[in-house]
């Protein structure tokens, strides 16, 4: 076990707490609109606290393996994390294709209000770190690909990237979400 792989080890380890409580939180500030305020609950509040279990199942299952490699305890899951990254996106996409199902029946004749320029500014930063995060994963992957020798540091920062979009998201889809703040004024006080 060597210094780097401790050092890499703990900044992975923080990704993964910082990822999952903010994930968490989200999931828990909308558990509660929908069980004691039904009346503040809106219909993107469904497909968020789905997102942030998708966002937590893939944090921990993308960085897990590492941690404990980084810490020197042997893997004994082999291809179980393969099986719950594919399992967590294929039920994401039949959940975004449902809501589209459900979305493309409700027709509207009023102009966008200033909440629906905040959701697609929102959706928009969401999808640009999705392509950022991918394009930069799968970059760093074809250089480790092709390279003659193989880099430690080329995966590790492959390992990071994987996990940026997850650990991110939460803090963009809070920074507009009153509903967010009223909860979190509600339990500190």
């Amino acid at each position: 076990m060597f210094p780097n792989a401790v050092f890499f080890g703990f900044f992975l380890l923080s990704q993964v707490c910082i990822g999952v409580l903010a994930n968490s939180s989200l999931f828990v500030a909308l558990a509660y609109t929908f069980l004691f305020q039904p009346n503040l609950k809106r219909p993107i509040d469904f497909i968020i606290i789905h997102l942030t279990v998708v966002n937590n199942l893939s944090i921990i299952v993308t960085l897990i393996p590492y941690i404990k490699a980084s810490f020197g305890v042997r893997q004994f899951l082999d291809d179980t994390g393969l099986m719950l990254m594919l399992w967590t996106s294929l039920y994401m996409v039949s959940l975004l294709y449902r809501h589209h199902r459900r979305a493309r029946n409700i027709r509207s004749t009023f102009s966008r209000t200033s909440a629906e320029i905040k959701a697609t500014q929102n959706i928009l930063l969401l999808v640009s770190f999705f392509v950022l995060f991918y394009f930069s994963d799968n970059f760093v992957n074809l250089l480790a690909f092709y390279s003659l020798k193989k880099h430690i540091l080329l995966n590790a920062i492959n390992v990071m990237l994987s996990a940026c979009y997850p650990t991110i998201c939460p803090f963009v889809l809070m920074k507009n979400t009153k509903m967010f703040y009223r909860f979190f004024h509600f339990i500190l006080m």
